[in-house]
């Protein structure tokens, strides 16, 4: 059976529908798309008033014994066709079991009448699970997470569910304040649109009033100001980040911006080696959106190599600071007034 191209999860839970399969691969970093995929397998996989019988779910660690992971796979399913495994942080199985498990786990992929769900609650990089290798054979991957230009879209149709039309000027100041957390989003949307009311449209300031600026949010504003050389809106927004918890807000800062750093590495060793097309780079960062690819090969014209090592190396200071007792905010200017590479000069 030829198998449809790997589904984003926003697609499918668009869709309502579930694209048939003998077995899937979920994996992402977002809980509530996790959750909700798993519902809509729940639902599309099992034959109403059977599924208490024919559901089960195996939370896998290091310590799961080959008995108990061979018993669920050869559980029968009762008085319906097939039952559905969710096998959850397969990932985390001792090698031992992982080996003398893969007869079973084969036997049971190749009957059918157990449709195996492994879930990874994490997208793992470099993920050496065997399970996962024989289940990409013949099974469905689904990516579990959300990307930026996904969620504007993904709020529109939410807000039209709930019979709350949104201005296109609302739905703008949305993206400066909506980040990728889709649990917490999703809750925002539903007070937005009981504060609006039935029916009616969503203006801007109904979306200043309801919706709290996020971290990514604030964290692109952040990246934005130090790609233009604008130390400035630098401060301020690194200020905003630090106003609530100063010592967390530093330390969620520091990730962030080693994540921007490195990635923008990255993506310009591979640029040597590939040239500097998105669409030559996409395959190569199979987690990246051709767009985002696009942008950061924009952004590096401000970052060359010898830049992004020293912004590297001071972040690895700023972060032995911060846990040796430094004051989050000075920290947090000082490294900020070493990386922000110079304004472009004004002709």
């Amino acid at each position: 059976m030829a198998l449809p191209p790997s589904p984003s999860a926003l697609s499918l839970l668009e869709s309502g529908e579930l694209p048939a399969a003998p077995a899937y691969i979920l994996e992402g970093s977002d809980e509530y798309l996790l959750e909700q995929v798993l519902q809509l397998a729940r639902r599309t996989l099992l034959e109403p008033g059977f599924s208490d019988f024919n559901w089960s779910a195996l939370e896998c660690s290091a310590a799961t014994k080959l008995n108990t992971l061979t018993n669920a796979l050869l559980e029968l399913p009762m008085l319906t066709p097939q039952r559905l495994l969710e096998l959850h942080y397969p990932q985390r199985l001792s090698a031992g079991v992982s080996a003398k498990v893969e007869q079973v786990f084969q036997e049971t992929l190749e009957q059918g009448s157990n449709i195996i769900l492994l879930v990874f609650h994490e997208e793992p990089k470099n993920c050496k699970s065997p399970l996962k290798k024989w289940v990409q054979k013949s099974g469905l991957t689904i990516k579990c997470s959300a990307y930026a230009n996904e969620i504007l879209p993904w709020a529109r149709r939410y807000l039209e569910r709930l019979s709350s039309p949104i201005e296109g000027a609302a739905l703008r100041e949305l993206q400066n304040r909506a980040g990728l957390n889709l649990a917490d989003l999703s809750l925002q949307l539903e007070q937005l649109a009981l504060y609006a009311g039935p029916g009616e449209t969503i203006t801007p300031a109904m979306v200043r009033a309801i919706i709290r600026q996020s971290l990514e949010s604030k964290a692109w504003e952040l990246t934005a100001a130090l790609g233009a050389g604008d130390l400035r809106s630098a401060l301020q927004v690194a200020a905003s980040l630090l106003e609530d918890s100063p010592q967390r807000g530093a330390l969620s800062l520091l990730s962030y911006l080693n994540s921007y750093l490195r990635s923008l590495a990255q993506i310009a060793h591979l640029a040597q080696r590939f040239g500097r097309s998105p669409k030559a780079l996409a395959p190569h960062l199979p987690d990246k959106k051709e767009f985002l690819i696009r942008k950061s090969l924009e952004e590096l014209r401000r970052w060359p190599e010898a830049k992004l090592r020293e912004a590297l190396l001071a972040l690895t200071e700023a972060d032995l600071a911060l846990k040796t007792g430094a004051d989050p905010q000075q920290t947090i200017n000082f490294l900020l007034l070493q990386i922000t590479p110079a304004a472009p000069s004004k002709q």
